[in-house]
């Protein structure tokens, strides 16, 4: 999902954020001018009052002594018995496996060297063994195809699509298979069965192209099967229609594609046959980049299924201004599936303009038992 920021920095926040729950869940404050923020135990200046002061830095990992920025572009997490493991997606530089067990003290136990280009994770399991996913948005390249999982698969510089890597072992990652993707795999989400593969492939112009999710049988990992391009709408005169980013709810009934200027949930109780029963086109949304549903009992007393919408404002690339892109709320509860409803919108509350830094919300994750959700804001950090 992410195309900024360090995964295995991320990955200690991730943790750090479990252990501070109650200070994230102090509400926000309006923006405080330059100047005038409160600072950490580090002497950094946080946004709002309550939020952040009781997070501490503990580790950065570097995965080259470049110096440069280490591309990564994902993060994904997996527990094997008594230990934890950030699964870290890189910019050609190869699946890093980091053992965050003990999150002061990182240790890079493997890096899968897959050297393709946007490196987004899934991980589950079948049968016993623990499975990941790991996508080629373009062609491979001449590094990808000379890097393990394009010798380990025959993979020529022009393939694209998602590799398949087996972790059961994560200190011999090993190639599994590869499932082709002409259009390319931004990103990809596995069904909660385990038997299906979504792809997203996130192409802005669909100009004389129908716009699809391509579906993959990954029942049997070895022998991944095409099932079909899944078409769905075209929306004229946008950005582009394609999907970026899909998830499934628990039971796997019900999947939510954000598709750039466009929002769909689709019936997936037949998850190799789906169907498209509501849409979202929502002119205040520019970009939308993810789509998440929480099932929650509002004030009154009434449980409500909300979709929550991240707006990547002109897909990063020029949202200079904070605070970008917000957060867009539809109420989806029964009936309202097929035709959502707008029920209100979150903004950072922060109004400025960066010095070529990019402000604008991008990746979230919805915690329904702690209540709380976390989001990336680019260069405004984590909320």
């Amino acid at each position: 999902m992410s195309r900024a920021g360090h995964p295995a920095l991320r990955a200690l926040l991730a943790l750090g954020l479990a252990a501070v729950a109650p200070v994230l869940a102090a509400p926000a404050v309006s923006a405080h001018q330059a100047g005038d923020l409160p600072t950490n135990t580090r002497g950094v200046q946080v946004e709002t009052e309550g939020e952040g002061m009781a997070m501490e830095f503990v580790a950065n990992l570097q995965y080259n002594d470049s110096g440069e920025a280490q591309n990564g572009s994902d993060i994904e997490f997996m527990r094997l018995g008594k230990k934890e493991y950030a699964l870290a997606g890189t910019l050609r530089e190869g699946l890093q496996i980091i053992d965050i067990t003990t999150p002061r003290k990182p240790k890079r136990v493997a890096v899968y060297d897959c050297a393709i280009s946007q490196g987004d994770i899934q991980v589950w399991t079948r049968r016993g063994r623990v499975l990941a996913s790991y996508t080629a948005d373009g062609s491979v390249g001449a590094a990808g195809a000379a890097s393990q999982c394009g010798r380990d698969l025959d993979l020529s510089a022009d393939d694209a699509g998602t590799v398949i890597v087996d972790l059961t072992k994560p200190r011999k990652p090993q190639s599994v298979s590869f499932l082709p993707v002409g259009a390319g795999s931004h990103n990809m989400t596995i069904h909660p069965s385990g038997k299906y593969l979504y792809n997203s492939n996130s192409d802005l112009l669909t100009a004389g192209v129908s716009p699809f999710i391509t579906i993959y049988d990954i029942s049997a990992p070895t022998k991944p099967r095409f099932v079909q391009d899944f078409g769905i709408p075209f929306v004229p005169t946008s950005l582009g229609s394609e999907s970026h980013d899909i998830t499934f709810s628990a039971d796997g009934t019900r999947a939510y594609s954000a598709a750039l200027s466009q929002t769909l949930v689709l019936d997936t109780t037949d998850p190799a046959d789906p169907e498209i029963i509501g849409q979202i086109i929502d002119p205040a949304v520019n970009v939308a980049h993810q789509a998440d549903p929480i099932t929650m009992k509002d004030s009154d007393g009434v449980e409500r299924t909300i979709l929550v919408v991240t707006d990547e404002r002109a897909g990063a690339a020029a949202s200079v201004e904070c605070p970008g892109g917000g957060l867009h709320l539809y109420d989806i509860t029964g009936d309202l599936e097929t035709a959502p409803a707008k029920i209100g919108a979150w903004f950072a509350p922060v109004f400025t303009i960066q010095d070529g830094a990019v402000c604008t919300s991008h990746v979230l994750r919805i915690y329904p038992r702690q209540k709380l959700m976390t989001i990336a804001w680019y260069a405004q950090g984590v909320r």
